[in-house]
């Protein structure tokens, strides 16, 4: 219906197109109008306008008619397919963009990355992400795997990534006495697999790997000689003492490596089905070799293919297996890499020497210990309980009984999703849904048992699930990197799948509640602290809490999604297959514990791996056969996989997709909030909270909605010389592209709190106005009321951009640039900034690629919601302590509309003034801005009548321990109080010296908003109505002109601003070559004469602090001659005629003429 609207455009229609190289693409089929061609950019631009980009095609076809079906609709399936996709692609452009980008070719094979390509679209999941995070760091840029979570793409890692060389060194856990080396104790999946009972001697992971040609005995245990010694824990032995059950870990020479090598000759001649049962024998007798309690962590069996009559050399295959208890799925990805570095180094001859392990297993599990008795976890406790203490029906034949349901009943059911499903649920349905694979499939499964349960007449929409991670949450033990350590890390937590409300029917049909459903799971999902690692930390790590959850079910369901294996190589180690897995052979298998307890009913393991038509996800529904029938299993995996293709489908729906309160953690909002922001914003990308003064600002611009908008801004700049419109106007464009705070809309959610909508993509306002064809005279007066009515014109909050551009042409070579923006969006300093990428973008022709990534607005909203607010409120409430309410010069009245833009009176220091202060400052060791401003301060004093005066300063409200800040483009200042006190006999100096001191103490709390200061100060009422703004940028009109002088002949002859405040008085001090004062004041209040008088009084009072800054403030004289001689004089003049009348004969005199 979009496209529909285009007036070239006859017919049209929007389909998915799916093929195994390319996925799910979104394609516009059109018909234009006879004689019309359509440009594909302008397509995109006209859908992109109204609807959300994932709605956008990202293809057009262009038919010369639609085909149809015999009943006159469009027949979709004869619609041809689009030609090859290219990617939208933004190259890297800094070195740490570089290196994020070769990283995620890396690991993810994709070659080329662009900064705007997502890590999960590209096919990314939790366990990549954790290679990503270790590869990066080894070139040099550290950023955690929660990073990879939030950020997404190349360009937003760059932004929060760190290199050494600029921060330092990152900070690190302290390792325990001995390292890695010595007593830990077991992690909670440890525990767990004690405490269940029966045999778990044969619970072990093994891979398959092929060896390089060629390779001896010596090179072999060499190389796997280094593996053992750099990591510690396969050097553990299981022990049982008083301290409970633990592992200690013995030094490097506390295991015989050669005799955990076995070699086994196999004719190279065997055939593959011969090589798997060989191989398969081997793996079962290397299990009855493995020994926990006596140290016997690791075997590796060599089966060399060397004897035989072939010709061609077989490359021999390496059998590793190793005890649950020292490796986890996370590992080998870890251990591969290294044995394939170990061995080109001993191969070389030299002694391997491998990337630094980081925090050691030891150090990680005495940290869980730690973290077990936390306030923070141990607030869990009760959600926890709550999740467990709710029904969960049994699911098969009867209870599980751990007892009896052991390892020799095990049977299991396979299946697999086809790769055109696999693909959306890889890449599509995480990049619509904006979360991970996982979401997916356990909405799916959810979906799953629900309908398998109401076939068996069990009403229940929630599913209670046992659900494995590779838990490495780092973020709970500060400084740890378990990027690149070798250990059992998997978490095992218990989670409640609820899909509430929505129709099933609907959703595996892939309609609207598919969606909902994905939407709910995911939010439950996040809703769980630290991917659910503190269940068992109070679960098995500590003994008070572990009493209390001991006896709760935990789900009869668990569920494990072990990612994408993919080709199986071992990137950036050693070319071809060498150290890599063995293709099919890696699914060899060897019973395990025939009495190890199963763990439950059902247990799921799902895994995607490369099919011939692309990737296919697998999974194992494993169960004792004595709790559920093979039958029903088989069912719940058949519905299972009929959900996942249900999700499929409905990711083919325009609909499809949306965020969720997870995605946006700097606000608090409910679904029904977000689901009606998507429905009037159909692009919106993200939501914000509001900063103080935005918050302020928005109030008074509704306040004016019917009156004058102070805070409507507008910059002209005067341009001269050659002007090319048009690359003007994309150059504006691309500032509006690549600033998203530009992009705002401010709307409220159901609580009222304001918040701003960051929309993906917005046409930028541009009008062009010719005055060329006026008359000469008229001219001027044309130009003025166009700016006085682009003034007026009010900015609809709810309707962004709050940005607008006229280019007005005055002459043939003089233009001006007039910049109309609400100053809920930008600050002075920001102003210059947005102008200096404005030229360099039409220097470049509006291509983004020209300029550096810009350091993004929400940086700085991040910041301000990690800030001590407690602290800051305590200390503004001492230093506003004792303040007798509010310093006034007019009534007070919070709800003033204002008539009309404020008057102004001006004064220019001159240079010689300008240098005594900046003199008397640098004397004092103060700023200017202190002198100022206590020069304010005193006009107040006398002014009220009092010795304690508050009012308004503006502060730049940049921190500067945020990177890049003095860049940033946005809305930072704030208004905050200044309080000048001061005894009559205190110097100027004392004075001075004292209020810089005081100001300094609150620089770090510049950034809390003037109703949270007010309140600290115990009032709700306004403490001042005068203002103060010191204004003294970095980015200055002269270079600007410079920058502008080489864009093709066009050159910056001049700016200048039109921007006003609501406060009655406000003081604007700006610096340059001299320092300007401006006293702005609002008519309905204030009479010009009294504003210029007042303005004198405060140039009287810095030439005084001038002329004699040792003098007691008492003695500052505010009064010109004319005033001193109105008061001495004029009001008290004795010489005129006196009376003898009283008052009671006055009365009396009264009463006579009216009795």
């Amino acid at each position: 219906a979009t496209l529909t609207t285009h007036p070239d455009i006859t017919h049209a229609a929007v389909t998915v197109h799916h093929d195994h190289h390319t996925g799910d693409r979104l394609v516009g089929y059109v018909v234009p109008r006879d004689g019309a061609r359509l440009d594909p950019e302008t397509l995109a631009a006209t859908v992109g306008a109204r609807l959300p980009d994932f709605m956008v095609p990202s293809v057009f076809v262009t038919l010369d008619r639609m085909p149809v079906s015999v009943n006159g609709k469009i027949d979709r399936r004869a619609l041809p397919a689009p030609a090859p996709l290219k990617r939208q692609f933004r190259p890297p452009v800094t070195p740490t963009e570089q290196t994020i980008a070769d990283v995620f070719t890396d690991v993810l094979g994709v070659d080329p990355v662009g900064v705007d390509e997502s890590f999960f679209a590209l096919g990314g999941d939790s366990i990549v992400a954790i290679q990503l995070v270790s590869r990066a760091k080894a070139r040099g840029v550290v950023f955690s795997s929660r990073d990879v979570f939030e950020r997404r793409t190349v360009g937003g890692l760059a932004e929060v990534a760190q290199r050494p060389e600029d921060s330092g060194l990152p900070v690190a856990l302290e390792e325990l006495p001995g390292g890695g080396i010595g007593w830990m104790p077991l992690t909670p999946v440890a525990r767990a697999l004690i405490e269940r009972g029966g045999g778990f001697g044969r619970f072990s992971q093994h891979m398959l790997v092929e060896l390089p040609p060629g390779i001896e005995r010596g090179g072999l245990v060499a190389t796997v000689e280094a593996l053992l010694d750099h990591h510690d824990i396969f050097r553990s032995r299981l022990v049982g003492d008083e301290r409970g059950w633990g592992l200690e870990v013995g030094e490097s020479d506390a295991v015989d490596v050669d005799g955990l090598v076995r070699r086994v000759e196999v004719t190279a001649d065997l055939d593959e089905e011969a090589a798997a049962a060989l191989a398969a024998a081997q793996l079962d007798a290397a299990l009855g070799r493995l020994a926990p309690t006596t140290g016997v962590m690791v075997q590796f069996v060599w089966l060399d293919f060397r004897s035989g009559c072939s010709t061609a050399q077989r490359p021999g295959w390496l059998l590793i297996v190793a005890h649950h208890l020292v490796i986890d799925g996370v590992s080998w990805r870890i251990i591969l890499p290294d044995l394939a570095s170990a061995w080109a180094q001993v191969s070389a001859g030299h002694t391997p020497v491998l990337d630094p392990a980081g925090t050691s297993m030891r150090r990680w599990a005495h940290a869980l210990v730690e973290e077990s008795s936390a306030p923070a976890r141990l607030a869990e406790l009760p959600m926890w309980q709550a999740l467990l203490q709710t029904s969960d029906p049994v699911l098969g034949l009867r209870p599980f009984n751990a007892a009896i349901d052991v390892g020799s009943t095990l049977d299991r059911v396979e299946v697999s999703v086809p790769a055109p499903v696999t693909a959306s649920l890889l890449t599509t349905l995480p990049t619509l849904f904006h979360g991970g694979v996982e979401d997916g499939l356990l909405a799916a499964l959810a979906l799953a048992v629900c309908r398998w349960r109401r076939a068996r007449e069990v009403f229940e929409s929630s599913t209670l699930i046992q659900l494995e991670g590779h838990g490495r949450q780092e973020q709970i033990a500060a400084g740890a990197d378990l990027s690149r350590t070798v250990g059992w890390f998997t978490t095992v937590f218990p989670v409640r799948l609820d899909i509430g409300t929505a129709d099933l029917d609907q959703a595996f049909a892939g309609g609207a509640a598919a969606g909902v459903v994905i939407k709910s799971i995911k939010e439950q999902l996040r809703s769980l602290p630290d991917r659910g690692i503190g269940y068992g930390l109070l679960r098995y790590l500590n003994r008070e809490t572990a009493e209390q959850l001991r006896s709760l079910p935990v789900g009869q369901i668990s569920f494990n999604y072990l990612g994408r294996v993919s080709g199986g190589r071992v990137p950036n180690e050693v070319p071809g297959a060498e150290w890599s897995p063995c293709g099919n052979l890696a699914d060899i298998a060897a019973p395990g514990d025939a009495d190890m307890p199963a763990t439950g009913v059902v247990d799921i393991n799902a895994i995607v791996t490369d099919g011939s038509e692309g990737p296919v996800l697998g999974a194992a529904f494993t169960f004792p056969t004595g709790a559920i029938g093979r039958t029903d299993v088989q069912d719940l995996a058949e519905q299972w996989c009929a959900a996942l293709a249900a999700l499929a489908t409905h990711a083919q729906t325009p609909d499809a997709g949306g965020l969720t309160p997870s995605d946006l953690p700097l606000i608090t909002a409910q679904q029904s909030d977000i689901d009606r922001w998507e429905a009037a914003y159909p692009a919106v990308t993200d939501v914000w909270p509001l900063t103080p003064l935005q918050s302020g600002l928005l109030f008074h611009a509704l306040l004016a909605a019917s009156s004058v908008d102070v805070y409507s801004m507008q910059v002209v700049f005067t341009l001269t010389g050659r002007v090319d419109a048009t690359r003007l106007h994309r150059a504006a464009q691309a500032v509006l592209d690549r600033h998203p705070n530009l992009r705002v809309a401010f709307v409220e959610g159901a609580d009222g709190i304001p918040v701003q909508l960051v929309l993906d993509k917005l046409p930028v306002p541009w009008c062009e106005v010719d005055l060329r064809e006026v008359d000469d005279t008229a001219r001027p007066d044309a130009l003025t009321r166009l700016l006085a009515a682009d003034q007026a014109t009010h900015f609809d909050m709810t309707a962004p951009p709050l940005i607008r551009f006229t280019l007005v042409t005055v002459a043939e070579d003089r233009y001006e640039l007039v910049v109309a923006n609400h100053h809920i969006l930008l600050d002075g300093w920001s102003m210059p900034l947005l102008m200096t990428d404005m030229l360099a973008l039409y220097a470049a022709g509006g291509k983004a690629s020209a300029l550096p990534p810009a350091r993004p607005y929400r940086s700085y909203l991040e910041w301000r919601a990690e800030q001590d607010e407690a602290t800051s409120r305590r200390a503004w409430a001492a230093a506003l302590e004792g303040v007798e309410g509010p310093t006034l010069l007019a009534p007070a009245d919070p709800g003033r509309e204002i008539s009309s833009r404020a008057g102004e009176v001006a004064a220019d220091l001159g240079e010689q003034t300008t240098r005594a202060l900046s003199e008397l400052a640098a004397r004092l060791d103060i700023t200017v801005n202190t002198v100022m401003q206590t020069a304010w301060g005193i006009l107040m004093m006398r002014m009220t009548g009092r010795d304690d005066t508050v009012f308004g300063g503006t502060v730049s409200g940049r921190p500067p321990q945020l990177a890049g800040v003095e860049s940033m483009i946005g809305l930072f200042i704030n208004t905050v109080p200044v309080r000048v006190r001061a005894d009559p006999d205190e110097s100027i100096t004392q004075l001075l010296t004292r209020m810089h001191g005081e100001q300094a103490d609150l620089l770090d709390h510049h950034y809390l908003g003037l109703t949270e200061i007010q309140q600290s100060a115990g009032t709700t009422d306004a403490l001042f109505d005068t203002l103060t703004v010191f204004e003294s940028y970095p980015v200055e009109q002269a270079t600007l002109a410079e920058q502008a002088d080489a864009l093709d002949g066009m050159t910056l002859a001049g700016v200048r601003a039109n921007d006003n405040t609501h406060y009655p008085l406000a003081l604007k001090i700006t610096v340059d070559s001299q320092i300007r004062l401006s006293l702005t004041y609002l008519h309905d209040l204030f009479d010009e004469p009294y504003v210029q008088a007042l303005l004198d009084r405060y140039l009287r009072v810095l030439e005084a602090i001038i002329a004699d800054p040792n003098s007691p403030v008492g003695d500052l004289d505010l009064l010109d001659p004319t005033e001193k001689q109105l008061i001495l004089e004029d009001w008290n003049h004795t010489d005129h005629a006196t009376t003898t009348d009283t008052l009671v004969s006055m009365f009396g005199a009264q009463v006579a003429r009216t009795p």
